[in-house]
This record gives structure tokens, sequence and C-alpha cells, in this order.
């Protein structure tokens, strides 16, 4: 895809030198406008016998290819669209990146900045108040690499499940941290930065509480569906849960300007919740709706006021697990509330056996319903 854009720009502007070449680049599409798609030669059909069977990228003749919202054709036949899989979310990531680019290599003609500022890697862990983190464990490196890479394939989802959430944004971390675990050989973590857009006057007065209990557990229910997890029962684990900035593992490298505080928990995990925070999770939110079978807690819908049971005004929550703490994972023994390890209420663990988490799910959400 880089070398086709790349290869564009070359032909628009054949006699320009690198250097003007790279500042264009970042120019043309930062204001490209994607309605149109990148082709180096015009997109041409074959009547040739044996050729005419190949699905040519054509948005008039298919209703899938319309559906393509930056695409960038390749130039031999049969041409199609290399960037099918780029969503709402890595769209404007990448047009993002390219309009910081662009600014910065404005900053480097005018001598306030330099060319490996373009390239300087983005404080990710620094950038966002809440993260998503996804621990993916395994006993052999066989499994692992089978099991990471299924969890990788499916990550679209949830961002694409958390957007579907009004006023939220996700931006996925394109890399992994290694991480030692005392009970799993092979472990990494991969990240998801949340923004929460902050309210209008009239809904300020609600708080900022957003529930994410439901994009979670369709993500779950989806890597739940991988052909093997039956053979590897016991062998593989994923751990899902929102921390806040200053409360991310140890692992994570520090790259703000200001550090992050310190955990005080060992083994690397994330401290356990303040009381005050503590407290905050477990008062009953305000009437709403309770879906069954989902763990979740009741979803304020604005219907009713309830003062003192609502999240203080500007403040954002994540809802993403009742009381008592769930947890979900049969892949260890004794599954079970009251087998749940020490780890912060909004872990979510995966389980083997989808039946039999169902089952769990609903008694869990009936005994807090009754409490």
């Amino acid at each position: 895809t880089w070398a086709i854009l790349v290869a564009r720009i070359c032909q628009l502007f054949p006699h320009f030198t690198p250097s003007a070449l790279v500042k264009r680049f970042f120019r043309v599409y930062a204001r490209w406008n994607w309605k149109n798609p990148v082709v180096l030669c015009p997109i041409r059909e074959s009547n040739v016998s044996g050729l005419t069977g190949f699905k040519v990228w054509n948005p008039k003749q298919h209703p899938q290819d319309r559906a393509h919202i930056m695409p960038v054709i390749t130039p031999a036949f049969p041409s199609m669209n290399s960037t099918h899989n780029v969503t709402e979310t890595t769209k404007r990531v990448i047009q993002a990146e390219i309009v910081r680019a662009s600014s910065i290599l404005d900053q480097v003609e005018a001598g306030g900045a330099e060319y490996a500022d373009v390239y300087r890697a983005l404080p990710f862990f620094s950038m966002y108040k809440k993260y998503l983190v996804i621990e993916v464990r395994a006993r052999s490196e066989k499994v692992f690499l089978r099991w990471l890479g299924w969890i990788e394939s499916k990550l679209r989802h949830l961002v694409r499940h958390l957007e579907r959430i009004p006023s939220v944004q996700a931006r996925p971390w394109p890399n992994h941290l290694e991480f030692k675990d005392a009970e799993w050989p092979h472990a990494t973590a991969a990240f998801v930065g949340l923004k929460v857009s902050k309210r209008s006057e009239e809904e300020k007065y609600y708080g900022n509480t957003i529930n994410i209990v439901q994009p979670v557990a369709q993500f779950v229910e989806i890597i739940n569906s991988w052909p093997d997890l039956a053979e590897h029962e016991g062998q593989c684990d994923v751990c899902i849960r929102d921390v806040a900035r200053h409360d991310l593992p140890d692992y994570v490298p520090e790259d703000g300007p200001r550090p992050r505080r310190k955990s005080a928990a060992p083994g690397g995990n994330s401290p356990q919740e303040s009381p005050s925070k503590r407290a905050r999770h477990m008062k009953s939110p305000p009437s709403g709706s309770i879906e069954p079978g989902s763990g979740t807690k009741r979803v304020f819908d604005g219907s009713e006021d309830s003062p003192g049971k609502r999240a203080r005004v500007g403040e954002v929550v994540l809802q993403t697990e009742p009381p008592p703490p769930l947890n979900l994972n049969s892949n260890s023994p004794g599954n079970g509330p009251q087998a749940a390890p020490a780890a912060p209420a909004s872990s979510l663990a995966a389980p083997a056996k989808a039946p039999e988490t169902a089952a769990t799910t609903a008694a869990t959400t009936a005994a807090a319903a009754e409490a």
C-alpha cells in the first residue's frame, strides 16, 4: 500500500528531489479526497478466456467495493483494493498522522524542526487517560503464537464495537509488550487507548459514565469461537481490563514528560483500586436496564433523576463489571467467581467453553440483581 502511495507521488512530481517528494507525499495525502481511489494506471477488465472469472475492483458493479473508505488500487491485473480492511478508526488515525507529519515538515522548512521529528516514536502511553489492556498468555510457544495470531486478527472488532458507543474514540497500539507471569511462560499485552469526548452542557449534568461491558463481552464471544480452543483447553488465556494512565502495569515504559504513579502491587500488575474509587464502582447506578447473561451493571439512560448515584460532573467512569468481580476464565482450575485471581475489578477473561460461561454469567448476574 505504501509503495503504491509513494509511486503515485513520483508520477505526479517526476522531477522533484527526494526531500521535496517527502514533503509532497504528506501534503498531497493530507488533502486527498478519499472518494477517489489512488491508482497508478487505468483499471482494466479482461475478456480473455480463462481470465473473466477474476474479480476486478469496480464500485459500480460490486456493492462491497463501494463500502471501501480508503481505496488504494493495485496496478496489476486483477486490480484489487489493498486497503479493504481499513476502518473508520484506522482511517482517522492515518489521516491524523499524515497531517501531523505535514505540519512538522513545514516546520523543518522554516528551520524550527528536524527530519528526525517526523518518525519519532509517538508517546502513546501518555496520550490517553484510559486504556484497555489485553493480556495474552499461553504455556507453550506453539500455542502462544497461534492464540496471539487469532486474537490479533479479531482486535478490529473490539475497536469497531467500542466506537459504536457515542463520544468514544479508540486507538489501538500496533505493537505488543512482553511481560513475565509466574504461571504462564509466554505472555504479551496489547493496548487500546480510549478517548471520551466531553458532553454537551445539557448532558454534562449526568457525568461521563461510559459502559463498555457490551463491546468487551462481544469481543470475548468472538475470540471464544477459535476452532482450536477446545483442543488447547487450559493452555491459553486472555484477560481484558481497563486501567487509568497512572495505573498502567510496571512493564509499560515511560514515554511522557510526567512520570506515572508507580505501582505498589507485586508482580508488575496494576495496584488495587483505592477505597473511594472502589466504592464508586460499587454504588448502584440509576435505573436503566440489565442485559441478561452479560454481567453488566445497570446503565443510566437519563430517564430518571437519582441524585447521589451519578458520577461527578466531568468525571469519566468506565463500567466494565458488576460487583462482585466476575471471572469468566474457565481455562484454569477452580473456575467460578470465588476462584478469581487478585486483579482489578474490571478484569474480564475469556472462557474456554461458551455454554459453561453463559451459565456462569447468568447465575452471577442473577445474584448481583438480587443483591
